[in-house]
């Protein structure tokens, strides 16, 4: 890696061993692999941020869950960045559409993404605060551009808007980790 780092999104973590886990090869490729994973975040190069933490709680009750859940980043001073990005990235399209659907949920619905229980906001913010100050960040996401209708656009979609490189969960490893690993697949 060139000393940028990677911050991870909730369903890269949750897709991350059904990618990469190779699980028919045995423990041993598994448990590198993910090794390798937590090594990174350890290393400070796959950043892990609370508001994801939060979102993963069937991680929270394994081996890997404990050691990772201490090393997850506070976002908590982010929280006026993203009451910024909630009042700014929510389209009347979207509110008129959520209204339509669950007139009373709203602002319940809108108190979820700024206290945290969603995490793409303060992905966002954490991201953009680490371009701000002059660092290199990427986003690591499963998600597409692909509208699903929830109040908020998608990861890739805030990427572009905000500036944001992102990256698909698939290719990450390869792309970022190319020197440090070796994969290989044996046709039968």
């Amino acid at each position: 890696m060139n000393g940028e780092v990677l911050i991870i999104d909730t369903c890269s973590i949750r897709n991350f061993l059904d990618y990469y886990g190779f699980r028919r090869e045995g423990v041993e490729v598994f448990s590198g692999i993910v090794n390798f994973f937590v090594k990174k975040i350890e290393d400070g190069e796959i950043i892990l941020i609370d508001k994801v933490w939060g979102e993963l709680p069937t991680w929270a009750k394994s081996k890997i869950g404990h050691d990772l859940q201490k090393l997850t980043i506070d976002t908590s001073f982010l929280f006026n960045e993203v009451e910024i990005l909630v009042a700014n990235k929510i389209i009347d399209e979207r509110k008129q559409r959520y209204l339509s659907s669950n007139p009373r949920g709203l602002n319940d619905e809108l108190d979820k993404y700024s206290f945290g229980e969603y995490a793409d906001l303060y992905l966002i913010a954490y991201i953009r605060n680490l371009i701000d100050t002059g660092k290199s960040a990427m986003l690591v996401t499963d998600e597409s551009m692909r509208d699903d209708r929830k109040l908020f656009p998608k990861l890739p979609v805030l990427c572009n808007e905000e500036n944001i490189p992102y990256i698909n969960t698939q290719n990450f490893l390869f792309d970022f980790y190319k020197d440090e690993l070796d994969f290989s697949l044996k046709v039968k």
